[in-house]
């Protein structure tokens, strides 16, 4: 699991941009994403993270598998596919989503079951 950031450190990051993304988050913002990021790095240690989309964004092998965003009361979740969630009632009975994502609310546990289960399945999408 990567490691956290101490005071929001940019040198934590690999890309200037996610770091600049990161950077101006705090508070329940920056630990719920720094969260979820661990989750899916830990689960995809050699994406590359960049900034797509205005959000951090995780790829293997230049197919961008996912993104995530801070909104006002949730964190979003972006597989980049409309099928993804569809295919996951796991997600789409406890969750808020819409086509093309996800929404976490702030204050859950990380779900880390469905993060799994949500980038295993478009992985497979992506024959990966």
């Amino acid at each position: 699991m990567a490691k956290r950031p101490l005071n929001n450190d940019k040198s934590f990051f690999n890309d200037e941009k996610v770091a600049n993304y990161f950077h101006q988050l705090s508070g329940f913002q920056l630990s719920e994403m720094l969260a979820i990021r661990d989750v899916i790095l830990k689960l995809l240690p050699n994406a590359v993270e960049s900034i797509k989309y205005q959000m951090p964004t995780y790829s293997i092998g230049g197919k961008a598998v996912c993104g995530i965003l801070a909104n006002k009361k949730h964190i979003g979740y972006y597989p980049y596919s409309g099928s993804i969630l569809s295919e996951l009632p796991e997600i789409t009975q406890n969750y808020t989503t819409t086509p093309a994502a996800w929404h976490i609310p702030y204050g859950a546990a990380v779900p880390s079951k469905e993060i799994k289960a949500a980038i295993d399945l478009k992985l497979k999408h992506l024959k990966l």
